[in-house]
């Protein structure tokens, strides 16, 4: 158990040695109590069942904790034996309990360091346009730690709530001013509109207010079919292709659209890295054991990004949907107010 508690969990080979030392304690833990691991939505880090009907016929683990076996019967169930077996029990928790504490205050470092390194590639980026690849960045940096947020669901749920909170309260920053320069950036292609436009989309009541409405509109009609709608058709339509030729601006309507074109795919990445990163899913039926070995060592493993852009079938477990939820509105608390203001201003500039 010494790699918990002093192997370095920033390094690769410090965390090589505490995975095969929480692989040990997890097999130990479930042996002596099954109902421990696994995600079944509640926290089993505050203590262990005491059946032992698992360690009836386990005779390697008997040896494991000093008792003696009868290759027979088993376990005899004599008070003194069992008292052994509890205590076992609790030096497996407490390690347990100590790594995972111990991992806690480590990842709140390397979120840091991981929206730090994402946030300087986004600054020295040449457009304030969205560069899907750019915000793999600390993504591909944290997928070392994927098997380690595995077992804290499994064991520590209250723990892997704590994980979930600290990545979405430090991760808002960076999204916050990158997402707001994407908009500003599209604004800036805005096509602004003229004065004539809008006198051609818009009528206005004559100033003389003694006229009736019948003669009101009949002016009206005269005017826009006689004047402004044939200098629309002739005057109008040469101006927009001229503009087109010349000038690569945007209605704004169309600025709103790229806006989402850009955002909504950075969104649902970060939504499918949360769920495959911290495990945030019923649908994933595999344990840390299987984890473990399913996938190759920590010194190759690859984060996935190319599977983080699609849509995910839906959770069917509502608690930890809800879970997920909560992260992603804390993640991106700004957007919703963002594309409200960009609504306005696109309504604003455009009216219809």
């Amino acid at each position: 158990m010494e790699p918990l508690r002093r192997a370095p969990l920033e390094k690769v080979n410090g965390l090589a040695d505490i995975e095969e030392s929480l692989l040990r304690l997890y097999k130990t833990m479930r042996k002596i109590d099954p109902s421990l691991c696994g995600y079944d939505g509640k926290d089993k880090s505050g203590g262990m069942g005491s059946d032992l009907g698992a360690l009836a016929d386990d005779l390697e683990l008997a040896a494991a904790l000093g008792l003696d076996a009868d290759p027979t019967s088993g376990l005899t169930s004599s008070y003194g034996r069992m008292r052994i077996v509890q205590e076992k029990k609790e030096v497996c928790l407490q390690e347990s309990n100590i790594f995972i504490n111990r991992f806690l205050r480590q990842m709140e470092t390397e979120f840091d360091v991981a929206f730090a390194s994402t946030r300087n590639m986004l600054e020295r980026a040449l457009s304030r346009k969205s560069d899907k690849e750019i915000y793999q960045t600390h993504r591909r940096y944290l997928w070392k730690y994927c098997s380690l947020t595995l077992y804290a669901r499994d064991i520590h749920l209250d723990g892997w709530e704590t994980l979930l909170q600290k990545y979405h309260e430090q991760g808002n920053p960076l999204f916050r001013p990158f997402f707001g320069g994407i908009i500003e950036s599209w604004k800036g292609y805005a096509k602004k509109a003229t004065g004539e436009e809008a006198e051609l989309l818009f009528t206005h009541q004559p100033e003389k207010q003694h006229e009736g409405l019948a003669t009101a509109a009949r002016k009206l009609t005269v005017k826009r079919s006689q004047t402004l709608a044939g200098r629309f058709r002739s005057d109008a339509v040469k101006n927009i292709v001229a503009d087109k030729s010349t000038d690569n601006k945007s209605q704004s309507y169309e600025v709103f659209r790229n806006v989402l074109d850009d955002i909504i795919p950075l969104v649902e990445m970060e939504h499918n890295f949360v769920i495959d990163f911290f495990h945030a899913t019923t649908l994933e039926q595999i344990s840390f054991e299987d984890y473990l070995a399913a996938n190759p060592p920590v010194q190759d493993r690859k984060a996935p990004d190319h599977e983080w852009l699609g849509f995910r079938r839906m959770e069917p477990d509502r608690e930890m949907a809800r879970r997920v939820t909560k992260t992603m509105e804390g993640m991106f608390s700004f957007l919703e107010g963002d594309l409200q203001k960009l609504v306005d201003w696109v309504v604003f500039n455009n009216p219809l």
